[in-house]
């Protein structure tokens, strides 16, 4: 029997080589309920830490996993407690590694990741002003944070460095000299240390840079060693040192802009209600891309994502995605694989991992991956033969490229495997004894039930 080791292990070497070049990345779903440690099933919002620990808002109370345990954190009635409630619906992380938490309320608290306590910074201005809501929050690397209030239009600029003393939370308002107190489109901290508040009444700059012009554009990035900004019309411009703007190209019929992102040294990219916009830099000129096809008739362009092999992946307001060759300026509309009209229409994403594979989230589908070769989204498939269905409402993408996702109740991990080893649908159950690879590439099976599969 011992001589027939070498044979069948260099047999099962063989059908797994036959398998994987047509097999499926190997996955895991794992989940998690309240069973395990989490304070409640509805997930809100999922955050990795840079120390790697995973943190979830819930509708109980702030939660942290280290990959083997779940700890929580809130607010007991009769303490003194510092959350006015322990529904938490927004996560962020300061340069320092402290969590920022925002309620249902709408009110935003610090949690100190040192002391495990939470911490009411914004206190004394919500006794004079209990009205105030806080609708968004935005961390940036030099410890300062943004806490935005849409509704009246004031920003509050928190230095955690100073946390304690009177000068670590400062109010920018209407009242604030030269301070153009519009809806907050973004906030960004440039390359010198300055930042940027950019609103629908003009760009507000803290920081020692000025800017002569009160044009309200609505994004900047940096590139190329020059800083550009375009506006909720599609005019586009650069602004340098010396604090002037200048105006490039319009791009032509568009009325909103939903994002703008530098994908190399010189090329931006901007999505548009009028299609996608591949701006050259530094002439500042614009090449527009046409996303519509004969199943995709949305010209709106909310986000792009550029993989390795110079492909552009949008989403739009439609079903599945939009893929655009760079190479051969071709587009291509992928759409969901299996149907499923509660899938994460808030939330869809794509990303790419470490080997090259495209996962994509779309818009009406199950989590899949790109097949270049058919050029196709496909399901990720169970052991049983069934598609894997993820119902996501929010996710984050883990820094093994992994997908944490909480659905309508509990929360899931989907881990994924790089090898040569495929799951075959209905064998999940039954233990194999002996393999066979035939001359035309069929894998048989003998079974412990006395049964031959092909």
């Amino acid at each position: 029997m011992n001589r027939l080791i070498p044979y069948y292990i260099a047999l099962l070497a063989a059908c797994f080589c036959c398998l994987a070049s047509s097999a499926q990345e190997s996955f895991r779903q794992r989940r998690f309920s309240v069973n395990d440690g989490l304070s409640q099933g509805i997930v809100q919002d999922i955050l990795q830490d840079r120390n790697g620990y995973i943190w979830f808002s819930t509708w109980n109370g702030l939660n942290k996993y280290d990959g083997y345990k779940f700890r929580s954190f809130k607010s007991h009635p009769g303490e003194d407690a510092a959350l006015s409630s322990n529904r938490i619906v927004e996560l962020r992380e300061t340069a320092s590694g402290d969590i920022w938490c925002r309620t249902q309320e709408r009110r935003a608290y610090l949690f100190d990741s040192q002391t495990e306590t939470f911490v009411d910074v914004l206190k004394p201005y919500m006794l004079e002003n209990p009205s105030l809501h806080i609708d968004k929050i935005v961390c940036l690397e030099n410890g300062v944070t943004w806490l935005l209030s849409f509704g009246s239009a004031i920003c509050f600029r928190v230095d955690e460095n100073r946390l304690g003393t009177e000068e670590a939370v400062r109010m920018y308002d209407e009242d604030t000299k030269g301070w153009h107190a519009g809806r907050v489109t973004q906030v960004k901290l440039d390359t010198d240390g300055d930042e940027w508040v950019l609103t629908d009444l003009g760009v507000n700059i803290v920081g020692k840079k000025r800017m002569e012009s009160d044009f309200p554009f609505q994004y900047m990035t940096e590139k190329g060693g020059h800083t550009w900004l375009i506006s909720s019309d599609g005019q586009f411009a650069r602004y340098d040192e010396a604090g002037s703007v200048h105006f490039m190209e319009q791009a032509g019929g568009v009325k909103r802009v939903h994002q703008m992102k530098a994908i190399s040294d010189t090329l931006l990219t901007v999505g548009t209600d009028a299609g996608l916009w591949l701006v050259h830099i530094p002439e500042g000129t614009m090449e527009r891309v046409d996303v519509r096809t004969s199943t995709q008739s949305s010209a709106d362009v909310l986000t792009v994502f550029k993989d390795s092999e110079r492909r552009l992946w949008m989403f739009t307001e439609g079903p599945g995605i939009v893929m655009y060759d760079m190479d051969r300026k071709a587009c291509s509309h992928l759409q969901p694989p299996v149907s499923h009209e509660m899938t994460s229409s808030e939330h869809p994403f794509v990303y790419e991992d470490a080997m090259g594979v495209i996962r994509v989230n779309p818009r009406g589908g199950y989590l899949s991956y790109y097949d270049p070769e058919e050029n196709v989204l496909k399901p990720y498939i169970n052991p049983d033969g069934s598609v894997l269905k993820t119902s996501i409402r929010v996710f984050l993408i883990d820094r093994q490229r992994n997908v944490w996702y909480g659905a309508a109740r509990n929360l899931y991990h989907v881990s994924f495997f790089h090898d040569n080893v495929d799951y075959l649908p209905g064998l999940a159950n039954v233990e194999a004894r002996c393999l066979f690879v035939d001359s035309a590439r069929g894998l048989w099976v003998a079974t412990k039930d006395a049964r031959l599969r092909l």
